[in-house]
């Protein structure tokens, strides 16, 4: 059916009542709620904005609303008004009328809170969200160059596309994946962040949104987020745009981790215009330079903490990762972002060592008593928290290791072809170590769901991880938190709380049998003889099932938090908030432990 185009009569009627209502002063809030926070270039304008521009900018009204004012004086009185009506009726008509054959459509004289809804009336699924949530995603669609139909077609499919590959792929959405998400908590999940969606899918793409989505629903809605947040911002438009745009020379990756490291100075106080230098002095024609807005943002951390220190060398942290930062910091408590920042300037003043032995503060304190309790249990400290020996291996192929091995499970994950790997007690260098959850795909990744544990294995010595590092590839790819517990007789062992695993060597059956073989001498020389080795029962992504029946009892650990709280998967809990406690020697945890042979 064409589209009904007003006559001069009820033109000139819906004139009289709009200036009516100037009058009244009654217009005023819906102009400013449109004219702001939308740029300059999606060229709002009305011939009824034009008559009241001078009244807009003295009135009192602008007392209440004076953000707004910079802004609306640049749009009433520094642009081209001709260039800006003529951009706006070209784009509403292009979303308005792209499937229908009806052309010349005079728009210019209708207000454009009627526009803009008509522009969507035809958009079922956006038909019935806010003027506000309308203005913005026709702005970004005019960036974008992307028309009405564009936006029914493909927008739209690829949106019901992430839907449902959510719901092809639940395992991937939460951290642990007994949680699995219903299909219909995924459908209102998608509901009530649908204009973030849009907003994700219409600027950086299907591709790296559904990739960010594979790393778990916490990290993906803190990226819509972002998104929404930086396009919003007008003044830093044209450089996302630029980036976005230029997808087929940059990683999808990359573009997640230049837009939360762009948020991440915000966050930390840098004006717009301070950002956008940043952001224009890492765009190099074939991408983005992820190192240098990593340091950039290390020097913003580090001056936010020391107003007027010398800039430390930052080049031998993982600057790869640094991007999980700003989360941590903007998604965690007080307590955990005061314990990231201690750890975080004691390694820049290579303090780190001193930090955590200290008398003077309650890590330290709470090491010693550690310390103390590994010699009443004969239990050597020093080679628990230095132990240098490494074993190289080689790790299979499917088609290798089937070779060697009749039965193997199913869903185990080899490489494509054979990688050299090491395992390892970790380095305890925070530089690197802080982002080892991120490298391995884990909860504990600052950007996880349980990305404060990781601040807190390196912060406590009674916790040691195992370490598993792909030498072909250069990056660890998982690690087994251990630790030290005694039952009633006072029969210690050492015990793997859980084992974290990247999602391509999950349930590989040649890392569990590096690790255990490991953890069994690891253990042996800490206490000076053979001693068993417990795996907890809870949370692994290695195959455990096979091992000796669970067994469910109090132990207690050897070693202390000082009145602190740690995580610990093998404690049985009904949620991961009771997970996290206070580790005290003198304080039994019931926990299901299956004994490694």
């Amino acid at each position: 059916m064409p589209k009904l185009i007003p006559t001069a009569e009820e033109i000139a009627q819906r004139k009289a009542l709009e200036f009516q209502a100037i009058n009244q002063r009654k217009t005023l809030p819906v102009i400013l709620q449109l004219l702001y926070p939308l740029p300059v270039s999606s060229g709002i304008k009305a011939k009824h904005v034009q008559e009241i521009n001078k009244n807009i900018l003295s009135d009192d009204y602008l007392g209440k609303y004076p953000v707004f004012k910079n802004s609306i004086k640049k749009f009433l009185l520094d642009n081209n008004e001709k260039d800006l009506l003529l951009k706006e009726k070209n784009s509403l008509n292009s979303i308005m009328y792209s499937n229908t054959n009806v052309d010349n459509i005079l728009i210019d004289d209708i207000p454009y809170i009627d526009l803009i809804n008509k522009a969507f009336n035809n958009i079922h699924i956006l038909k019935d969200i806010s003027i506000k949530e309308k203005a913005l995603v026709l702005s970004i669609l005019q960036d974008f160059s992307i028309d009405g139909g564009e936006l029914g077609k493909n927008c739209i499919k690829e949106y019901h596309n992430l839907i449902q590959y959510a719901k092809d792929n639940k395992e991937k959405l939460t951290e642990p994946v007994e949680d699995l998400l219903t299909d219909n908590e995924i459908d209102s999940y998608f509901e009530k962040n649908k204009i973030k969606s849009f907003i994700a899918l219409s600027t950086i793409g299907g591709h790296p949104t559904r990739q960010r989505l594979e790393h778990r629903l916490n990290k993906f809605d803190k990226s819509l987020n972002t998104i929404e947040v930086l396009f919003n911002i007008p003044e830093l438009r044209d450089d996302l745009v630029t980036i976005c745009k230029n997808q087929n020379k940059v990683n999808p990756a990359e573009i997640i981790k230049f837009l939360e490291l762009s948020k991440g100075f915000l966050d930390l106080g840098k004006s717009f215009l301070e950002l956008r230098k940043i952001m224009n002095s890492s765009i190099l024609n074939e991408g983005i330079n992820i190192d240098y807005l990593s340091e950039e943002y290390l020097k913003t951390l580090f001056l936010s903490y020391n107003k007027q220190a010398k800039f430390p060398d930052f080049s031998k942290w993982d600057l790869n990762n640094v991007y999980t930062i700003p989360y941590f910091l903007s998604n965690n408590s007080l307590e955990h972002k005061e314990k990231f920042k201690e750890l975080f300037l004691s390694t820049i003043n290579n303090g780190y060592y001193d930090l955590i032995h200290s008398s003077n503060n309650s890590y330290g304190q709470g090491n010693i008593k550690t310390m103390n309790l590994f010699k009443d249990n004969d239990l050597n400290y020093n080679i628990w928290l230095n132990y240098n020996k490494e074993k190289t291996f080689s790790l299979l192929s499917k088609s290798e290791y089937i070779k060697q091995q009749k039965d193997i499970l199913a869903i185990s994950k080899f490489p494509k072809q054979s990688e050299e790997c090491t395992i390892r007690v970790w380095k305890r260098n925070p530089q690197q170590d802080l982002f080892q959850g991120s490298t391995a795909a884990q909860c504990i990744a600052l950007d996880g769901i349980n990305g404060f544990a990781g601040v807190d294995e390196l912060l406590y010595s009674y916790a040691q991880l195992i370490e598993i590092v792909n030498k072909s590839k250069n990056k660890t790819i998982g690690n087994a938190c251990s630790y030290w517990i005694k039952d009633d007789f006072g029969n210690k062992a050492l015990l793997i709380d859980s084992i974290g695993i990247h999602p391509e060597y999950e349930n590989n059956p040649q890392i569990r049998n590096e690790i255990f073989a490991f953890a069994k001498e690891y253990a042996s020389v800490v206490s000076g003889e053979p001693t068993k080795i417990y795996i907890g029962n809870q949370f692994n992504k290695l195959d455990v099932q096979d091992l000796s029946q669970p067994i469910k009892d109090k132990f207690k650990i050897i070693g202390n938090t000082n009145n602190q709280k740690s995580y610990l998967d093998a404690i049985i809990a009904k949620d991961r908030h009771e997970r996290y406690t206070i580790i005290d020697d003198n304080k039994d945890y019931l926990m299901e432990i299956r004994e490694i042979k």
